[in-house]
């Protein structure tokens, strides 16, 4: 009987280990993945700070998200977010409506400048655009109409939450100056 107590205790312990070591290693491919396949859609550079992800919880975290300007444009990036946050209820996930208990966006900072050439937001939609054709399947660039999926779950956010949102406008010829608006705090309820 002792024999057969210390297996459970070993197949617990190392299911354990196991847990904790996909979490650990979930997060680090996150941000490498963020960091490799951004710059290829955006044209860009992209950096992110931390990633935490734990889906036996629901929730999950980026901090420090930063994507760069294109070429030919001078504010520093085109992109910050300081901090990002969602709670899903893991209980909903096998229901019909999913629900995302909270959603919350601190600090995202939106840098739009305009040249000559047109913008450097519409310059990274044409990269994500150009990228998304290279990848897509000949099937779905065939097809007009979205079909719409009755097996499609509804989603449901009880909390969506930004704050601390800035807006920065500018032109190319102002080198990088730039006017800045302070966006006031946004807290939606479902009902």
């Amino acid at each position: 009987m002792k024999t057969l107590l210390k297996a459970g205790v070993i197949v617990v312990l190392l299911i354990v280990v196991a847990l904790v070591m996909v979490g650990v290693y979930l997060n680090l491919v996150i941000k490498a993945g963020v960091e490799a396949v951004g710059p290829k859609i955006t044209g860009t550079t992209v950096k992110l700070d931390a990633v935490d992800v734990s889906p036996f919880s629901g929730r999950g975290r980026l901090k420090g998200l930063v994507v760069g300007n294109p070429q030919g444009f001078h504010a520093e990036s085109a992109f910050k977010l300081a901090d990002a946050k969602v709670d899903v209820d893991l209980k909903s996930a096998l229901s019909d409506k999913l629900i995302i208990e909270e959603i919350l966006i601190d600090g995202p900072e939106i840098s739009y400048e305009s040249g000559p050439s047109g913008s450097n937001l519409s310059k990274i939609q044409e990269n994500a655009a150009a990228f998304g054709k290279s990848v897509a399947p000949k099937e779905a660039a065939e097809s007009k109409s979205p079909k719409k999926d009755p097996t499609q779950k509804k989603v449901q956010i009880n909390h969506f939450i930004l704050k601390n949102a800035r807006l920065n406008a500018s032109a190319s010829m102002l080198k990088g100056k730039a006017l800045t608006i302070t966006l006031p705090d946004i807290h939606l309820r479902a009902e």
